[in-house]
């Protein structure tokens, strides 16, 4: 039940990751989390998500098409990785996941952050332009292998991921990461995504 109110409530997110991971062996602890989120939802029936009619001005690059992509993430045991994708002022995405592979710095969590990021970034895209111009199709007729053209920016609070998904290459030390931010770079490097940092 708490899974289907986090769809239409970004702040369930985290919550529901964190009780999931409980579900198939709930112990003590998880069921006094729960009851005390229960307990808070029912004093915030009204809080909804809406998406108004008329669309405010983009505020990144006005009268184009952009993807915006919030991602953030934290170093802990285990780490957490969450983001948010808007589109024309309205939030169409929100996740909070726990990252697979434990990170060795507070560098290579945003790093693995911003990566999840542009995935879902990219997914999105192709969503929108699919519903938008319907599926393009080949000479075979099969549906076209392609990704968007929407303009996709990534804002990160973490000078040195930003830093990392600019550079030709890595450095000796995050050489273990390399898959993970080659298609990053790559992505920075032909310009199909913008990353700024935010505080």
């Amino acid at each position: 039940m708490l899974a289907w109110a986090s769809v239409s409530r970004c702040d369930l997110l985290f919550v529901v990751g964190f009780l999931s991971r409980g579900q198939s062996s709930p112990t003590g602890p998880y069921e006094s989390c729960l009851r005390a989120v229960l307990k808070w939802i029912m004093t915030r029936r009204a809080v909804v998500q809406t998406f108004p009619a008329s669309a405010p001005p983009s505020t990144v690059l006005e009268g184009e098409d952009v993807l915006i992509g919030y991602c953030d993430a934290s170093w802990n045991n285990p780490s957490v990785s969450g983001g948010g994708i808007s589109w024309n002022g309205h939030c169409l995405k929100m996740w909070s996941r726990k990252q697979s592979v434990p990170a060795l710095s507070s560098a290579e969590a945003e790093l693995a952050s911003m990566v999840e990021c542009l995935k879902e970034l990219m997914h999105v895209g192709i969503v929108l332009q699919t519903l938008r111009q319907g599926i393009v199709y080949d000479a075979q007729g099969g549906p076209e292998k392609t990704t968007h053209d929407m303009k996709m920016v990534l804002h990160c609070d973490s000078t040195a991921a930003n830093s990392i998904s600019g550079m030709i290459g890595l450095l000796r030390k995050i050489r273990h990461v390399e898959l993970r931010a080659a298609f990053l770079q790559y992505c920075v490097r032909i310009r199909k995504v913008k990353v700024v940092f935010y505080e």
